[in-house]
């Protein structure tokens, strides 16, 4: 091969439903045994999604300073969606150019790549490999695919319920200025409210690049009280469809109004969200709260991130929650109100960190298709008593580890390891308690089993592991391998401790707990599942079960819940 002497050594995978290549690899026997040529293929049945066919060609060169480079790279590709739709076949040629003087440090920088990253110009005349005719159609050929009906239909269906807002215009004419959403938040029920509607839209990029707006009206049936939730941002970076794109730099302020659960540490799209709200439906332990955030947050391409923020919030009781401070032994006092004021920071580390599609949540989407890098972050917020109105003093702080780990043909494993704690004595709506997931829907990272704010903790570590087996097993049981299913365990635990200063059987002056708050002293609580994934390549379903605490009251031993994953 261009004159260099070339052992061909083929390899393929002793059972043709791994996760692995047949091919070729061309080794240079008079270069040290370099790599020539490498020509890769998927195995004719192996489970993957949306892809019938790929094979991978690179070609490596010999420099003049002795290194071998990748200098081409040809990716052969069909895409499939269904049988019903119109099949789509790729080809990519990726070209490197090696430059010797840049190398050793004496060429000048390179040129600035356009904001925009898709500058036509600029890629003219910085191309190694001029654009084919038929290369150069791709645009024309997108949009003929998006003339297709039942592909366009299709592709609608499939984006809305993903992301659950609505586009407002017809994007093959205009871009959407306006989203609603989300929709899985339009109706809820729970005893205090009775039912609850609710309407929600945001701005994007289209409208304005820098300036976002966002928010939502909601109203109770049954407590008649209105609702709501505004925020208003403002990114120094230039945006091309929605604020959270990486990278990130944006200032916002939220102003909100609502009614919460105790112990739920989630976003308001995913408290409204209709699953949640039916699988909390019966929880009475609520609080109205006023909220006021000012938040900034700004993201480097090194993988380094910060977010600082100034939250105030009162939070008044609801249902059969009660704010009751036990002055001293047989004396209690009804506190109507509280008011907390405090400040944070958190600081986040994804080395090799590479950007991805612009969807509406960012890096912290539900769909990510880059999630190989160790992510690390710490977190501290502070409250100062007199503050602003706070009625209260608090400091926690929080790291967290999250990791993908491979294990060759076998799967993966997303795990995600926490540990925190809360430095001095404050009333129980500001302690520490597992984040539950009480909808019917699988929610990653989250403990399915538990009711909100059943334990209660100033010191705690958390353990979240899913192992995804990608057929292992199931793609070698005949017949079933039909079916292209896949594996899923998930193992969940919590090791969570009270200290005597947030225990109000042992220090006066604190909130004393609701009947449904259980102390934790050293304990472990810990539950997992067997589930299957990729039922009509998108559905998931798992079996929970609770392995300690099982007599605790009310406990939940086990559960079917069911979850949604788009995944190739």
């Amino acid at each position: 091969i261009d004159n260099i002497r070339c052992v061909n050594v083929a390899f393929f995978p002793f059972n043709p439903e791994s996760y692995s290549f047949n091919g070729n690899l061309y080794v240079a026997i008079d270069h040290n045994f370099a790599i020539k040529r490498a020509d890769l293929s998927i195995p004719r049945n192996l489970n993957i999604n949306f892809l019938e066919n790929l094979r991978i060609i690179q070609h490596f060169n010999l420099q003049p300073n002795g290194t071998w480079t990748n200098e081409k790279e040809d990716i052969y590709a069909n895409f499939a969606m269904t049988d019903f739709l119109t099949k789509v076949y790729a080809h990519q040629v990726r070209s490197y150019r090696y430059d010797e003087e840049r190398d050793t440090g004496l060429a000048d920088a390179p040129s600035e790549i356009p904001a925009e990253g898709h500058d036509t110009l600029f890629w003219q005349s910085h191309r190694h490999i001029a654009l084919k005719r038929v290369e150069s159609t791709l645009p024309a050929l997108m949009d003929e695919l998006q003339n297709v009906p039942a592909y366009r239909g299709f592709e609608k269906f499939l984006e809305t319920i993903i992301t659950g807002y609505i586009k407002t215009a017809n994007e093959r004419k205009t871009k959407s200025k306006v989203d609603i959403g989300q929709i899985w938040a339009f109706y809820g029920n729970n005893p205090i409210e009775g039912t609850r509607l609710r309407l929600g839209a945001m701005t994007t990029a289209h409208l304005h690049p820098r300036l976002f707006l966002s928010g939502y009206g909601a109203y109770g049936f049954k407590d008649r009280k209105w609702k709501y939730s505004a925020t208003a941002s403002y990114s120094f970076v230039k945006k091309q469809n929605y604020l959270h794109e990486f990278p990130r730099n944006d200032l916002s302020f939220t102003a909100a109004y609502d009614l919460y659960s105790l112990g739920m540490q989630m976003n308001d799209d995913l408290k409204d969200n209709l699953f949640v709200a039916l699988g909390t439906a019966g929880i009475a332990n609520r609080s109205y709260q006023n909220r006021y955030k000012i938040h900034y947050t700004v993201d480097w391409q090194s993988g380094f991130g910060i977010s600082a923020w100034w939250k105030h919030t009162k939070d008044t009781p609801a249902g059969t929650l009660q704010y009751r401070l036990q002055v001293k032994e047989n004396e209690w006092v009804d506190v109507p109100r509280f008011t907390l004021s405090k400040v944070g920071a958190a600081i986040s580390y994804t080395p090799g960190m590479r950007e991805y599609g612009a969807n509406r949540d960012g890096r912290n989407g539900k769909i990510n298709f880059i999630n190989d890098n160790i992510q690390l972050e710490l977190r501290h917020e502070y409250a100062y008593r007199g503050l602003m109105g706070g009625d209260y003093a608090y400091h926690q702080s929080q790291a967290t580890v999250t990791d993908r780990i491979w294990l060759s043909s076998f799967g993966h494993i997303d795990a995600r390891l926490s540990a925190g704690k809360v430095w001095n004595s404050v009333p129980f709506p500001m302690l520490a308690s597992p984040e539950v997931n009480p909808s019917v829907f699988i929610e990653k990272n989250r403990f399915h089993l538990l009711q909100p704010f059943e334990f209660v903790t100033d010191e705690y570590i958390t353990l979240h592991a899913n192992y995804f087996l990608k057929g292992w097993i199931l793609n070698r049981i005949p017949l079933l391998n039909k079916l292209q299913w896949r594996e899923v365990l998930t193992f969940s635990g919590y090791y969570g401790n009270l200290t005597s200063k947030n225990n109000p059987l042992e220090t006066y002056g604190l909130f004393v707990f609701p009947a449904s708050a259980h102390p934790m002293h050293g304990e472990v609580y810990m539950e997992g599942s067997v589930g299957v994934e990729n039922i009509f390549k998108v559905f998931r379903v798992d079996y929970f079960r609770r392995f300690t605490h099982l007599n605790q009251p009310g406990a939940k031993k086990h559960g079917i819940k069911i979850g949604f994953r788009f995944a190739f």
